[in-house]
């Protein structure tokens, strides 16, 4: 199995990072404000729902690259692959219910923060779960 380079496997960590502090610094904003972070939601779901559409068709054309015994072995590896996927596509598009919620209590922001840190995590996920079918594919 190949190697990534040291240089890709560090700037993918201060990817990583970043990102997970922007996170922090983005909740952090938006406590206290339900309509931002409603409006926050509601925009991850979108790119979300974007990303998962696009992984899922890398997946599918990775997995066409391969014969039809790599395929069958590798079967309960796909399926797992795509409930995931399934998964996050239907977590994602339930946030579009949240602007009906009533908002009353310190309950709803704690359940709105966990629930795009859930959605994060569960992206997060997918990216790495796609990168391994990738790799499954040119082995």
């Amino acid at each position: 199995m190949r190697k990534i380079r040291k240089d890709i496997r560090s700037i993918t960590r201060l990817v990583v990072a970043l990102a997970i502090i922007t996170v922090i610094i983005v909740i952090c904003n938006t406590i206290g404000n339900m309509k931002m972070l409603t409006e926050m939601l509601q925009e991850t779901a979108k790119l979300g729902i974007s990303t998962i559409i696009g992984l899922i068709a890398i997946s599918i054309a990775c997995m066409s690259f391969q014969n039809h015994e790599s395929r069958m072995e590798n079967k309960n590896f796909y399926l797992n692959y795509l409930t995931l996927m399934l998964v996050t596509l239907t977590f994602l598009l339930a946030t579009f219910l949240f602007p009906y919620l009533p908002i009353n209590s310190n309950l709803y922001y704690a359940i709105f923060n966990i629930y795009f840190l859930l959605g994060i995590i569960l992206l997060g996920g997918s990216l790495i779960a796609t990168f391994g079918v990738i790799k499954k594919a040119f082995e």
